[in-house]
């Protein structure tokens, strides 16, 4: 969980979120793994860690797309006008 959670601060503040989401991914899944097995608790906690990991690896494929289009979309010519 706390992987995920630092991943989408460092993707706003540094953009390489990435490189801690995959991380918070793979414990997260491994986590879960373990929880079904053994019927541990912190469930909430391995899910909540994997879905910061999947958002923060998402946004920033989302802003880029966003901005490609956007760019794609709008003519240069009426930025400045």
């Amino acid at each position: 969980m706390i992987l995920g959670i630092c991943s989408i601060f460092m993707n706003f503040c540094c953009c390489c979120g990435f490189v801690v989401a995959i991380p918070a991914i793979i414990i997260g899944h491994t986590a879960l793994y373990d929880i079904r097995r053994n019927g541990c608790s912190g469930r909430k906690m391995a899910l909540v860690g994997l879905w910061t990991g999947y958002l923060s690896i998402l946004l920033p494929i989302i802003f880029i797309l966003g901005y490609f289009i956007i760019s794609l979309l709008l003519p240069i010519s009426a930025l400045f006008s």
